[in-house]
């Protein structure tokens, strides 16, 4: 999924934003709801580069490009 904003997305903001979301269903101690920053492929250079993952069972990924930002629940690297 892709979120436009009229503003660029605060990466950090996003991460906290959907930590607390998520954390009421996901752990009790936090377990399985820390990001981790990844590197995107090499064929992507030039789009957003990076991403988030979260580290749990549960499968979710964020990219912030500018305005836009990036949700996604399945992940294949090109």
């Amino acid at each position: 999924m892709v979120v436009s904003a009229p503003r660029n997305w605060d990466e950090d903001a996003v991460r906290e934003a959907l930590t607390q979301a998520l954390l009421p269903g996901l752990t009790a101690g936090k377990l399985g709801a820390q990001w981790e920053k990844r590197a995107g492929s090499e064929k992507r250079a030039g789009a957003a580069g990076g991403y988030l993952a979260l580290d749990g069972a549960v499968p979710l990924y964020a990219a912030v490009n500018g305005k836009q930002l990036l949700l996604a629940n399945d992940f294949h690297p090109a």
